[in-house]
C-alpha cells in the first residue's frame, strides 16, 4: 500500500509540474529547510504592496496567493500574475525544463538537514523513515537527507552553468546577514518594479517583518507537540551529535567527498 501511494503521488506531482510551470513561471527553488519559505514571504510582501498599496506581514494563507506551490492541493490553480505574465511558484523538487527564471536558495547542508529533522518534529510529533540495515533512525535520516540534497542542487547546479543569466543562486547564511540587499537583488533580478517601495525605505521594512535569527533549532518559545519534545535535551544532542560530517563519513565516505563537492562548486559559482 506504502508503495502504491507513492507512485500515485509522484504521478501526481508529475502532473501538476506539467499543468503548473510553463515559460511564464519563475521558480523559487531549494532543498527543504534551506530558505525558500523566508524568500516567498517577502516577495509576496513585495507584490502584495505593488497590487493594494498596503505594507503588512502576510499570513501563510496570504502568502500562498503570492508564490503558491507545485505540490498545493488547489483544486484550481490561480497564479498570481506580475510584470503581464510572470508567476511566482515554489518547489523542493529537482530541476526541470519549462519556466522562465528561477531563484535557488541553499544552505550548509548539514545545517539543514538538522532543521529539517527538528521541523518534522515539531510538525507531526514523529519522523517516518524506515531504518536501513544497522543505521539509527537519525542515521537513516542524515544518509537520505544528503542523498536527497545532492538530488535537488546537482540537477539545478548543471542548468546554472548553461544559463547563469536565468537564474539567481543565494547562500542562506549570506541572506541571514544582508537580508534587505539580497532581498533588492531578487527584486532587480526579477524586474519587479520597486521605486515607491524603495523611496518609502519600506524594504528595510519587509526585511525585518521576516528577519531569522534561527540557523538549526527551533526557537526556545515554540511550543512543541508533547509527544516529540517529551525529551527535547536527548533529541537535540542526537541531532548535533549525529547530522555532522564526522558520522556521514563513517557512513558513507563517499558520499560526504560529493556533498562537500557539491557545496563547494555553488559556494564558487555563486561568487
Amino acid at each position: 500500500m506504502i508503495i502504491v501511494d507513492k507512485i500515485f503521488g509522484y504521478l501526481k506531482v508529475k502532473k501538476q509540474i506539467k499543468e503548473r510551470v510553463t515559460k511564464h513561471t519563475v521558480m523559487l527553488a531549494d532543498y527543504p529547510r534551506c530558505g525558500v519559505g523566508w524568500i516567498r514571504f517577502m516577495l509576496g510582501t513585495v507584490l502584495h504592496y505593488n497590487s493594494t498599496e498596503e505594507l503588512k506581514k502576510l499570513t501563510k494563507l496570504e502568502m500562498y496567493k503570492y508564490a503558491p506551490t507545485i505540490a498545493g492541493t488547489e483544486k484550481k490553480f490561480e497564479p498570481f500574475y506580475f510584470n503581464g505574465d510572470k508567476y511566482l511558484l515554489k518547489t523542493h523538487y529537482k530541476y526541470f525544463k519549462n519556466f522562465n527564471k528561477a531563484i535557488i536558495i541553499y544552505r550548509n547542508p548539514f545545517d539543514a538537514i538538522k532543521s529539517y529533522y527538528t521541523h518534522l518534529l515539531m510538525e507531526t510529533g514523529k519522523v517516518s523513515y524506515k531504518r536501513i540495515g544497522k543505521l539509527s533512525l537519525e542515521e537513516t535520516f542524515l544518509l537520505i537527507g544528503v542523498k536527497n540534497y545532492i538530488r535537488t542542487y546537482e540537477t539545478w547546479f548543471e542548468q546554472i552553468k548553461r544559463k547563469p543569466k536565468q537564474f539567481l543562486l543565494i547562500k542562506y547564511e549570506d541572506l541571514l546577514k544582508n537580508t534587505e540587499k539580497l532581498l533588492e537583488d531578487m527584486i532587480i533580478f526579477l524586474e519587479i518594479d520597486y521605486g515607491k517601495l524603495k523611496q518609502m525605505r519600506y524594504l528595510t521594512k519587509i526585511a525585518n517583518m521576516y528577519k531569522k535569527t534561527d540557523v538549526t533549532m527551533p526557537r526556545e518559545n515554540k511550543q512543541y507537540p508533547a509527544v516529540a519534545f517529551k525529551e527535547k535535551e536527548d533529541i537535540f544532542r542526537k541531532v548535533e551529535t549525529i547530522f555532522n560530517e564526522n558520522i556521514l563519513g563513517t557512513i558513507s565516505p563517499e558520499l560526504l567527498r560529493e556533498v562537500n563537492k557539491l557545496f563547494l562548486k555553488m559556494e564558487l559559482i555563486k561568487s
